[in-house]
């Protein structure tokens, strides 16, 4: 459709010719408006013209005379001409008397554009409370952009409608509170949900509202908590990246481990991400802190299984943290200390009228390895206790639809275990910094460009009666990530992307093949190492680049389809193929893998109580570096397989109350296991002859907020198996959990007191029984004769956890005192089976007993 547009210039000349005459006291105003027709033949020819006519008008502002100046085409001069000797205006005074006037008017006749698709709006709606007593906040003024405004009712609510989709950033203001700032992306599909949530964190405010942007998730068990959702959680030691090891689906870790066991994958097949950078490790050794400060986390993701096809690298599932955009303006900053560590951090951000720049830094030391000698004298001889420390930096520039990030951050622990016969000592330490921009175009478009550099190191040693080993490894790493997210249609857009990852490491390790044991083999805890010793140096390269498309697709107003595709070519390279021996020339490996790995979800809202969802695809990850040794793994292991299926129901029985049902299978091909043969072959201590496979069901209760109590109940009954081969018997993976039920509640006291609980219960790892022992006289030690592997378990797991917290409003400052009781009723849990010399009398090394966690945060 063609359109025809007008522009007045504001140009206007008096009838006189004196320099010195009348003064225009009153300019004329277009009080009638008239558009002109586009000339037809200039219309179909596709031609477009800029007409100024020059308008004489009578003291009444009537138009005398329309002249185009310069004349031009005839037919867009005469289409101009007859409309704007139809236009009207208010009279032009002359020293304050209506005067006839000349003056300019511009007709613009260009083609319009075509027809964009129509735009998918959403609904911004939320409520706002004061942090200390949680009462709803009215009169509150709701900033969306520069355009949109609106106040909270008397419930504290707020709304807007017709949402499109962009970058904005929400402003809430108060008299007597301070104003709170946050940037929201509107997504640009009806596939998108978004609301606002009270966060009730104290964090130096009296009112903060936290963004929670939610897409119709790509897997069925998709778990996503902001910080300040994560901090209620009892047990999490005002840790918020701790919620993970609390979310449905996650087994127990061991004692001093804090791995991830998440739906029967072993920890190294979860793959951990802060603002999409991958990390070795998320939890600090002993699992009690994350290696990301508390003020730094914005939000926290989990999915167990059957991710998107925007990740890769993992058979297992994905933990994503996103880190904090520091909200409030100005200069802010944090002190904290309890019995496990202290912190500080600092942020200042510029005001939206004075600059778009955010700095921001924190560090923590703990001091638990320290501290607990002295309260609980030897109990550091059983349980392991960390020297850790982490750090945190982030610029921010934020444009009007732009943001850019410099991320630095580290983490570092040092950790000794001792055990009867000997004792083991780990050091582990990365280090990363990273580049974001992301940007919204305007068609709602949302671009994302990203790179990262870091350094990894590692280092094992075990000292015990019968030999020492020792190991280590530093890898240098780097990745790069583009995607871009569009819309196509008012029901679909398209997510295109790659990504990029490249690691160069150097290993050397001293020690028999089975030290440090892997999972699976038939080791009894401080059992001393087998005879025999070998040492090696090796090193590896890998680049993998991996590219995907992901289609958003709205069929009708109650399914969702996700399918997508993951495409990854990989190049890994070794200096070694076989074992060094003699004056041998050493002969390096490199090969090509190509992988294709399909995926798939399914949303359908059945009713408006009820919703099921499914998802599935195809996994890989690549092999460990440190398998890929000449002596004691395998160079030519290649990437794990694995298949994901996930089916779940979330039914809404009354209110906000939700019941999730979840059902899994995973099966897992390609597996570096230990060679089953007493005399493996050169170069093959390690064979990728492995399969596992997990499976199990889920139910969790969410009954929402009643008054001033939250929380829920869950429940996973699952199994998770491994075999050496496809000819082996299948038996119990070392980390498998059979029964998983946990009980959170949090509830808000008056004068700002809130107090939380957790109970959890699990069934004890499995464990190969040991029903006797000889005694070697070559080695005067006794040899124990075990059982069927993993026939017998630990005993049951059971830990109940309270928390109680008060604010205080100290002038400009928040002080919040907590106390922590881990373990209230001291229940001593097995962690490992213990045995004496010659294995007759059994006890257990046991995890933390009732430990008592008082600790203090300042925030300015």
């Amino acid at each position: 459709m063609l359109r025809a547009r007008h522009a007045v210039v504001l140009l206007v000349l008096a009838f006189s010719a004196h320099a010195a005459g009348p003064v225009l006291t009153k300019a004329p105003q277009l009080t009638r408006d008239v558009q002109p027709v586009y000339p037809p033949g200039a219309q179909e020819e596709g031609r477009t013209a800029t007409v100024i006519l020059r308008l004489e008008l009578d003291a009444e502002g009537q138009v005398v005379s329309a002249t185009p100046t310069p004349p031009g085409d005839a037919d867009f001069d005469a289409a101009a001409i007859a409309a704007g000797l139809q236009l009207e205006f208010s009279p032009a005074e002359l020293d304050g008397v209506p005067s006839a006037v000349r003056l300019s008017f511009r007709y613009r006749f260009a083609l319009a554009p075509p027809p964009h698709p129509a735009k998918v709006t959403a609904e911004l709606v939320g409520s706002v409370r004061n942090a200390t007593t949680s009462e709803p906040l009215a009169d509150v003024t709701v900033e969306l952009g520069v355009t949109a405004r609106t106040t909270t009712d008397a419930t504290g609510a707020f709304h807007f409608s017709a949402v499109e989709p962009g970058r904005f950033v929400v402003r809430f203001s108060a008299s007597g509170y301070l104003t709170v700032s946050e940037e929201l992306t509107v997504p640009q599909t009806g596939a998108w949900l978004i609301g606002l949530e009270p966060s009730r964190a104290q964090r130096g405010i009296d009112e903060e509202v936290v963004l929670r942007v939610s897409r119709h998730r790509a897997s069925a068990s998709q778990v996503t908590l902001t910080a300040a959702a994560a901090r209620a959680v009892p047990a999490v030691l005002g840790d918020a990246v701790a919620v993970v090891q609390s979310l449905p689906g996650v087994a127990r870790p061991a004692a001093g481990s804090g791995a991830l066991v998440v739906w029967g994958a072993a920890p190294d097949e979860t793959r951990t991400l802060i603002d999409d950078v991958p990390v070795p490790f998320l939890y600090h050794r002993g699992g009690l802190r994350s290696v990301l400060g508390d003020s730094f986390v914005s939000s926290v993701e989990l999915v167990p299984a059957a991710y998107g096809a925007s990740w890769g690298g993992a058979t297992g599932g994905l933990v994503r943290v996103t880190t904090a955009t520091f909200p409030r303006e100005g200069l802010t900053g944090v002190l904290a200390a309890d019995l496990i560590d202290g912190s500080a951090g600092a942020a200042w951000r510029q005001r939206a009228n004075e600059g778009p720049h955010t700095i921001a830094a924190a560090a923590r030391v703990g001091w638990l390895s320290k501290l607990l000698p002295l309260i609980a004298p030897g109990l550091e001889r059983t349980v392991p206790l960390s020297d850790f420390g982490d750090y945190q930096a982030k610029y921010i520039h934020r444009g009007e639809h732009a943001r850019t990030e410099v991320l630095l951050f580290g983490a570092s622990d040092a950790v000794t275990r001792r055990f009867p016969g000997g004792a083991e000592q780990e050091r582990a330490a990365f280090h990363r910094l990273s580049f974001r921009h992301e940007s919204t175009l305007s068609d709602g478009a949302e671009v994302l460009a990203a790179a990262w550099v870091g350094v990894d190191e590692a280092a094992l040693s075990t000292d015990t009666v019968g030999g020492d080993t020792a190991s280590r490894a530093v890898s240098f790493r780097g990745g790069a990530r583009a995607s871009l997210l569009t819309p196509l249609t008012d029901w679909a857009s398209l997510n295109l992307g790659a990504d990029l990852e490249l690691s160069s490491s150097s290993h050397q390790r001293l020690g028999t093949l089975g030290l440090p044991a892997r999972e699976g083999d038939l080791v009894v805890f401080g059992q001393p190492p087998g005879s025999g010793v070998a040492f090696e140096r090796w090193e590896t390269q890998r680049l993998e680049l991996g590219l995907f498309a992901e289609a958003l697709l709205r069929l009708g107003a109650a399914v969702a389809l996700t399918p997508s595709l993951r495409l990854e070519p990989g190049v890994l390279a070794g200096d070694r193929r076989l074992p060094r021996a003699g004056a041998s020339i050493d002969v390096g490996y490199s090969r090509l893998e190509v992988l294709v790995q399909p995926r798939l979800s399914l949303e359908a809202k059945l009713h408006e109580r009820l919703q099921l969802t499914l998802a599935g695809g195809l996994y890989a990850q690549p092999p460990a570096p440190a398998d890929l040794s000449a002596v004691f793994g395998n160079t030519a292991l290649p990437h794990a397989r694995s298949v994901h299926a996930v089916v779940g129901a979330v039914l809404k029985p009354w209110g906000e109350a939700r019941v999730e049902l979840t059902g899994y299978f995973k099966s897992t091909t390609a597996l570096a296991a230990r060679n089953p043969l007493a005399f493996p072959a050169v170069a093959q201590a390690l064979v990728p002859t492995g399969e596992g496979r997990s499976f199990g069901a889920q139910v969790v209760l969410r009954p929402g907020t009643i008054g001033k109590l939250s929380g829920w109940l869950s429940y996973a009954l699952s199994r998770s198996e491994r075999r050496v081969d496809a000819q082996s018997p299948w038996r119990l993976f070392d980390f498998d959990q059979t029964h998983l039920f946990s009980a959170l509640a949090s509830y808000e006291l008056p004068a700002g007191f809130r107090v939380g609980t957790r109970v959890r219960l699990a069934s004890g790892y499995p464990r190969t029984p040991v029903q006797g022992a000889t005694y070697d006289a070559r080695t005067d030690l006794f040899e124990p004769t075990r059982g069927a592997q993993n026939a017998a378990r630990l005993p049951l797991f059971v830990q109940w956890d309270l928390r109680v917290e008060k604010a205080f409003r100290v002038g400009p400052a928040q002080l919040t005192v907590s106390v922590d009781l881990v373990n209230l009723t001291n229940t001593p849990n097995a962690e490992e089976a213990l045995y004496s010399f010659d294995y007759r009398d059994q006890r257990f090394l046991t995890g933390l007993p009732f430990l008592a966690v008082a600790g203090a945060r300042v925030e300015l």
